[in-house]
């Protein structure tokens, strides 16, 4: 319909379309009872791309499950408790890392309009070259390290 016919009408070298899945992450990430099964990165909280934290938090729900199966091998605790603590404190942090994740989306929305995009084309690149001179006064600075901490190069 409408849609495909905006598609059409744009310049393929300045068109895109991204699909995104997220979980809601004000909902209960763990609706399921914690038992001998659980699940762990996007099939709990899946979330677009944009926010650079989905690996990231995948990665990090198999350490904390992971740490909480060895303990209840170890005997000290059960299957299902290392799972219901694993989902507990899962669910503390899944939550905000959707939330980050979806922020880039909302500056796509504000910038597909013509003014968004000429503001887009025009303010990135500067932010960009900033960002270098600022990295290049920071590095030529006599007494400061890479870091930019005073001595940090032995001095």
């Amino acid at each position: 319909g409408r849609v495909r016919a905006l598609v059409r009408a744009g310049d393929p070298a300045t068109v895109a379309y991204f699909r995104f899945h997220a979980a809601d992450h004000d909902a209960d990430l763990t609706p399921w009872p914690a038992g001998t099964v659980t699940a762990l990165g996007d099939a709990v909280h899946a979330m677009p791309p944009t926010g650079g934290r989905a690996a990231a938090t995948a990665i990090r729900d198999a350490g904390l499950l992971a740490e909480e199966l060895a303990r209840a091998h170890a005997g000290e605790s059960t299957i299902p408790m290392a799972v219901h603590r694993y989902q507990s404190a899962m669910a503390a942090y899944a939550g905000d890392a959707i939330r980050t994740s979806m922020q880039p989306l909302g500056w796509v929305h504000r910038l597909a309009g013509p003014v968004g995009t000429g503001l887009a084309r025009l303010g990135l690149p500067a932010l960009a070259t900033a960002a270098r001179l600022g990295r290049g006064v920071a590095a030529a600075r006599p007494g400061r390290g890479v870091t930019g901490v005073r001595g940090a190069r032995g001095a």
